[in-house]
């Protein structure tokens, strides 16, 4: 960004059209750019582009991405944090072998009886969201046994868990349409955010509450990664997380689903101002505005004020609980929310070789 004009560029992440994963087929390249190199290559070449056509560097650079895009952005911020000054990073994929490998798989696995036929059907689920509003269940026994291995995820035979508790939140049962009828190189884990908070970068994370493809629970897991790692201080100085209630998987959903969260990353890194709410709006087939509502930082939630009218954000002031809901994060795959994971990837000949962390990062600092 420079004099008020605003360039961008996207990336093809180093393939096209195939969703089957046969571009990765003997292309170790290819796989490297998909998982952080795309991103950092495209931050480069449009920086360059930039100086030559305006005569002059941005004065800005930002990174806004949700889903694959939200993995993308934690990738820069930890791998690359002189790339960007903000980053805005929606519903990240950011555990991408777990998301891949039993997330999804589970999905479709835990919905099969013994003779290969599904349980639950697509036409239950409008009946199982209202129950759930309701607390209440007109379901068989095969098919409540789905729902709740649906919520509660992945597991071992022996009820170890394969991914964060509470695979799928309560209430996104309308959006499960989608599933009812490999290596850490790939995961943005790293919680040591160090390097691109003393960049002066700032970072926006958000999530759906209603998301029904990743879970909030793995980004809540990680925002609460980088408090431990960083502390509660540091972290609030230059990170804030937002999440939005009744939301979907980057939009949609039955709560409030219209926000803008790359202004707040821009105004934070350019004049200071800390993102304090971010109002969300829900709107009529027609596009009109029927509420508005706000959303607060992270553990705050949005409390009525006992005046006014529900729909009108104004009448919500911010409050945080005394005794916030203890986040159950025991599940094998926990210890990944680490330093320790992060390989750099290099393509050898038609074969992928990974080095550890520690070699990469004496490349970088060097």
């Amino acid at each position: 960004m420079t004099g008020g004009q605003i360039a961008s560029a996207t990336t093809d992440m180093g393939h096209q059209g195939q969703t089957d994963g046969s571009w990765a087929a003997d292309n170790p390249q290819a796989i490297i750019d998909f998982a952080y190199r795309a991103e950092h290559v495209t931050a480069q070449t449009a920086k360059a582009i930039i100086a030559k056509f305006y005569g002059k560097r941005p004065a800005y650079s930002y990174f806004d991405g949700c889903s694959d895009g939200g993995r993308e952005a934690l990738m820069e911020a930890q791998r690359y944090p002189g790339d960007f000054d903000g980053i805005a990073a929606g519903a990240p994929a950011q555990d991408m072998d777990v998301q891949n490998i039993f997330h999804h798989a589970w999905n479709v696995l835990t919905n099969v009886d013994g003779t290969g036929r599904y349980i639950l059907l697509a036409d239950k689920l409008p009946l199982i969201h209202q129950a759930v509003l309701a607390a209440s269940t007109c379901l068989t026994t095969a098919e409540a046994g789905v729902v709740r291995r649906l919520h509660n995820g992945a597991v071992t035979a022996d009820g170890k868990r394969l991914e964060p508790a509470v695979s799928h939140e309560w209430g996104s049962e309308l959006d499960w349409t989608l599933f009812i009828p490999s290596s850490s190189y790939l995961s943005a884990l790293d919680p040591d955010l160090s390097r691109f908070q003393r960049d002066g970068g700032k970072l926006v994370l958000w999530h759906g509450w209603g998301d029904q493809h990743i879970s909030p629970q793995g980004t809540i897991e990680y925002y609460d990664a980088v408090q431990k790692t960083l502390g509660a201080k540091t972290t609030d100085s230059f990170a804030k997380f937002f999440l939005f209630p009744g939301v979907a998987h980057c939009g949609g959903g039955t709560g409030p689903n219209v926000f803008d969260v790359l202004t707040p990353v821009m105004a934070w890194t350019e004049s200071g101002r800390t993102p304090t709410r971010i109002v969300a709006s829900l709107t009529d087939s027609a596009g009109a505005v029927t509420r508005t509502r706000p959303v607060y930082p992270f553990p705050a939630v949005a409390r009525y004020d006992g005046t006014g009218s529900i729909d009108s954000a104004s009448n919500f002031v911010s409050y945080t609980p005394r005794h916030p809901v203890q986040d159950d994060f025991n599940w094998l795959g926990a210890r990944l929310f680490s330093s320790d994971y992060q390989v750099r990837a290099e393509a050898v000949g038609p074969k992928l070789v990974l080095k550890p962390s520690t070699t990469w990062l004496t490349r970088k600092a060097g």
